[in-house]
């Protein structure tokens, strides 16, 4: 009755609140549901506008059906019904003689179906396994579709060879992911759920699941990221005027081809002399393997930093940018800063844009110091005396042995989260026996057969997977295995590809090519993703085996 009455009340006020501001409201739209797990629940009488609020057992709400155990069971039987339409259409274009090729199929996948399986999807991620099995199952089927493979596939091995993370550690890092991108929002709703929830380790010990602020922060930890410490963006930049920051790109008009270094550096000539009053300030940013730095010359002064590892070129650049207005806007002279990060200069021009909490920071400093410094682009490696010692300077700063520590960007922490999960993936892949990950020891992108027709492409494919139908034909039609006529032996891709004398001659191709790879004629070295496919795909047509696997 207390819950009741409280709601009763706030529905009143929004209908005041609905009648001062001239909006109507339809009740007979809108439903009511209890979440409970209990099997009857008294459903008490609620009204809106005079009217009985209809009691429902799952309603949709922002693209999500939520029920009233909250088990997700119809929203994921939902997304499943959506998805499997798209299936239907993979297998009209995924025919074998004439059908599209895989990459083609993964990027239709990709944007069409795989969206409508991870939306929202670290909310439901508590569902039952037994409900999140649709949903791989929608993926894996796919995959089979894509590559060709036969039903038996181990599922495993199809998500490797096509490269597509598992849903299950897709769920996680967009979780972590999506975190990321609302802690650096001041005063965002779900910002400060996070830091007043509770610590997960106290809730570990009882049999339910982890909510899903708790969650996020058992990621972090694992990733070692500290979510106090990711900066926030300044929203007051989203109502400044851009135009009044002194930041231009003049000699960005033409492409930097079209001159010479010469003539280029006769246009920075008299772009400078139009600035005689300024002092001239050079930035750079260098990033070399997973070291970052930047360098800043002036003939008055020179910056140098060694910046944290895995620090994008983009940060350096605009770190650079920033520490020389730090350093000069205690000097009351005027002053030209010369970068040759166009990026930075656009993001600076564009700060309603621009989600890099440097961007906003630089914008905030620029525009402190009221005209006295304006920023100007050039463009790099053209023989300009002051880049190049800035480029020197950014170069040498990677040999410093004292780090200056700055905090990570949105950008970056989202390809620390996104390294950390394909590690976890394959961390996972490498504990297999290695007759099973023989065929791709590392998950990368597979190597294009594009060139090859698609019936090539399934056979190769289908031959890495340990799933074909010299394997498990027999299986699939009832028919005896096909035994070769030389040896009096079944058929297998080793007597096919290796062994089987009846094809020495044909087999010279897989000879010549495996002694210049500096490989042993073996299954490993012609399954490999560095054996050429057409060579394989050549031999098969040799043999007569292409539309027989």
């Amino acid at each position: 009755p207390e819950a009741v009455k409280t709601l009763q009340c706030a529905l009143k006020k929004i209908e005041d609140w609905s009648h001062m501001w001239g909006f109507q409201i339809c009740p007979s739209k809108t439903k009511a549901i209890i979440f409970s797990r209990k099997r009857n629940n008294i459903a008490s009488p609620l009204q809106l506008l005079n009217n009985d609020i209809k009691y429902v057992k799952h309603t949709k709400f922002l693209g999500l059906n939520f029920d009233q155990k909250l088990n997700w069971a119809h929203h994921i039987n939902e997304v499943k019904n959506k998805c499997q339409k798209d299936l239907r259409l993979f297998n009209i274009i995924s025919a074998c003689k004439w059908g599209s090729d895989c990459e083609t199929l993964k990027r239709l996948y990709t944007t069409l179906t795989r969206p409508k399986l991870e939306y929202a999807c670290f909310l439901f991620s508590t569902a039952a396994a037994s409900n999140l099995i649709h949903l791989d199952r929608i993926q894996y089927s796919a995959i089979r579709t894509m590559l060709g493979a036969l039903r038996c596939t181990c599922t495993y091995k199809l998500e490797v060879e096509a490269n597509l993370m598992p849903l299950k550690l897709r769920r996680e890092m967009l979780l972590s992911q999506y975190a990321n991108r609302i802690i650096c929002i001041p005063n965002h709703p779900v910002r400060n759920n996070l830091y007043t929830c509770h610590q997960y380790q106290q809730i570990l010990g009882n049999d339910y699941l982890l909510p899903a602020t708790n969650r996020i922060l058992r990621q972090f930890t694992q990733m070692e990221i500290d979510h106090k410490s990711i900066p926030t963006i300044d929203s007051a930049c989203k109502y400044k005027r851009i135009h009044q920051l002194p930041a231009y790109s003049t000699l960005a008009n033409t492409a930097k081809s079209n001159y010479s270094p010469k003539q280029w550096l006769q246009l920075f000539n008299n772009l400078q002399s139009s600035h005689r009053d300024r002092i001239a300030v050079y930035s750079d940013g260098s990033v070399q393997g997973n070291s970052s730095g930047c360098g800043v010359f002036c003939t008055q002064f020179q910056l140098l930093a060694h910046l944290p590892e895995n620090t994008t070129i983009f940060t350096a650049e605009l770190y650079a940018i920033y520490a020389a207005l730090n350093f000069i806007k205690k000097y009351p002279d005027k002053y030209i800063i010369f970068s040759d990060s166009l990026s930075c200069i656009s993001a600076l021009q564009g700060i309603n844009a621009s989600k890099h909490y440097l961007v906003a920071q630089t914008a905030n400093l620029l525009n402190d110091l009221q005209g006295r410094v304006i920023i100007e682009w050039v463009p790099g490696h053209t023989g300009i005396p002051g880049n190049e010692k800035a480029d020197s300077l950014a170069k040498l700063s990677l040999e410093l042995s004292s780090i200056t520590k700055i905090l990570p960007s949105t950008s970056e922490l989202k390809k620390q989260i996104t390294k950390f999960h394909m590690e976890k993936w394959q961390s996972e892949w490498s504990k297999l026996s290695q007759g099973l990950t023989s065929f791709k020891p590392k998950i990368e992108k597979t190597t294009t057969t594009s060139a090859i027709p698609r019936r090539q492409q399934i056979a190769i494919t289908r031959l890495r997977l340990g799933a074909s139908m010299l394997t498990h034909g027999h299986y699939i039609t009832g028919n005896p295995r096909i035994i070769c006529p030389a040896c009096s032996t079944p058929i297998t891709p080793q007597h096919l590809l290796v062994t089987c004398p009846t094809f020495a001659q044909q087999r010279t191709i897989l000879m010549t090519t495996c002694r210049a790879l500096g490989r042993p004629l073996s299954m490993a070295s012609l399954l490999n993703q560095e054996f050429p496919a057409d060579i394989l795909a050549e031999y098969l047509k040799l043999t007569g085996f292409t539309n027989k696997i």
